[in-house]
């Protein structure tokens, strides 16, 4: 088990919170069970990535862009600008996973950076030119003007004082990026309780996060970055209604773009970037290769659902079943909502090492259903993926209570959390499990008294 220590996030004053191999905030609504939840996927999300890699591609692709009526030109720098391009994005591409970045590959890209603005300012007044002979001179000005605003971004490479120091700053830019991207709201400083004090996450003294004045600072070494970024994947399911309204919702995205060394606000479109994120998943081409098919079979051969979506090559989700396909926005939303679970395992977006956070799954499911669905998380609890479950369900709840007394060797993965949290509570299962229900029916019997 690792402990979570949040303090000054939304309703969440000071939070100690476990986790585990399933890990579960139970308990009634508007008690920061999907704050927590959400603020976990955009620092995990952040630091799962290669931050280096991730960096350098986003500062390349402009300037890729700027400079490529260079390098097919006939100038007689284009031989050059071209080679020089490549060599920057091998470099690039070749950056270990694991997240680490030697100061020697930051010291090359800042020379052939430095030769590359050497090739383009050389060829300015050609590209001003060759416009004008084309009859545009004013695009030619653009174009330049467009060329120097991108190199003000690769010129931060010579601000940074080392590698780690880099992989850092943008980790950090990450879980910023996140934060306003999952919550939708124009500034972070909007998740703090108070203005007055910092808002401070941190989890077993691998790494701390403290936001204060609008900015992140993270505190993490290598080895616990190397961790994080060997998770397959970071994932956030929530209300299938994202699902059946997907083709919509991919209309409004808004993907920032980066010039002058500023980025360009986020604009909130109440659609939050989890989904987006999951939607990219989607589109990687299907393998065939299945991480857990036990787990898969099983929920598509359940009397529930009995039937599986598919995805076609346009992106288009349907749901499958006894020979016949129908559109995803046609069926049951109870059915979307397992059928997307088995999906992302059948497509291997769930996986070993995956941390897969999901906000109220009994959402628009039959008590039974609610059963399937939580049978089919422990399992892949079990099975090597961390699952982060938000929920209010007295059917899951009380599944999870009676397989861990049939199998009281399984406690040990479950991480049970009541909400609102009560510092220092270190409960045991079953007397946790018990304050936990008593909350959630205490409605349902002052109702009853009512009508006695």
């Amino acid at each position: 088990m690792q402990r979570l220590v949040i303090e000054n996030l939304g309703k969440l004053d000071h939070a100690e919170i476990r986790l585990g191999g399933l890990t579960v905030f139970a308990g009634p609504n508007n008690t920061g069970k999907s704050f927590v939840s959400k603020l976990l996927y955009s620092i995990f999300n952040a630091m799962s990535a290669n931050p280096a890699q991730a960096r350098l591609q986003r500062w390349l692709a402009p300037i890729r862009d700027s400079v490529r009526m260079l390098a097919t030109s006939e100038h007689p720098s284009a031989p050059d600008i071209s080679k020089i391009l490549s060599e920057m994005e091998d470099l690039i591409v070749s950056l270990p996973s694991e997240a680490e970045l030697a100061d020697s590959t930051i010291f090359s890209l800042r020379g052939k950076t430095t030769r590359l603005q050497q090739l383009l300012g050389n060829s300015q007044n050609a590209v001003t030119e060759e416009f004008r002979q084309e009859g545009e001179p004013d695009f030619g000005h653009v174009a330049v003007e467009d060329i120097n605003k991108s190199f003000n971004l690769l010129g931060e490479l010579h601000s940074f004082e080392d590698a780690w120091n880099f992989v850092v700053s943008e980790l950090e830019y990450g879980i910023t990026r996140n934060l306003v991207k999952n919550f939708q709201i124009p500034n972070i400083a909007h998740l703090k309780s108070s203005y007055d004090a910092a808002l401070y996450v941190s989890l077993s003294n691998t790494w701390q996060v403290v936001m204060s004045d609008g900015k992140i600072k993270l505190e993490i070494d290598q080895s616990s970055l190397r961790t994080l970024v060997g998770l397959s994947n970071t994932i956030y399911l929530e209300s299938p209604i994202y699902w059946k309204l997907s083709n919509a919702l991919k209309e409004v995205q808004f993907i920032p773009t980066m010039l002058n060394g500023s980025r360009e606000r986020e604009r909130l479109t109440a659609v939050p970037g989890y989904f987006y994120d999951l939607a990219a998943e989607l589109r990687f081409e299907y393998t065939g290769d299945v991480a857990f098919p036990e787990v898969f079979e099983w929920l598509i051969g359940h009397d529930a659902i009995n039937g599986k979506i598919s995805v076609s090559r346009s992106g288009d989700m349907s749901f499958e079943q006894k020979g016949r396909s129908f559109p995803l926005q046609t069926t049951a939303t109870g059915v979307a909502n397992l059928g997307i679970l088995a999906l992302l395992i059948e497509r291997k977006i769930i996986d070993h090492g995956t941390v897969l956070f999901i906000d109220e799954p009994e959402a628009h499911l039959h008590p039974a259903w609610q059963v399937i669905m939580a049978e089919a998380l422990f399992r892949l609890a079990k099975a090597g993926v961390k699952v982060v479950v938000a929920t209010h369900s007295l059917d899951i709840l009380k599944w999870l209570e009676v397989w861990v007394k049939k199998h009281p060797e399984d406690e040990k993965i479950v991480a049970l959390n009541q909400f609102p949290v009560l510092n220092g509570d270190d409960e045991a299962f079953d007397e946790k499990m018990a304050k936990i229900k008593g909350d959630l029916t205490k409605p349902f019997f002052d109702l009853y008294l009512d009508g006695v």
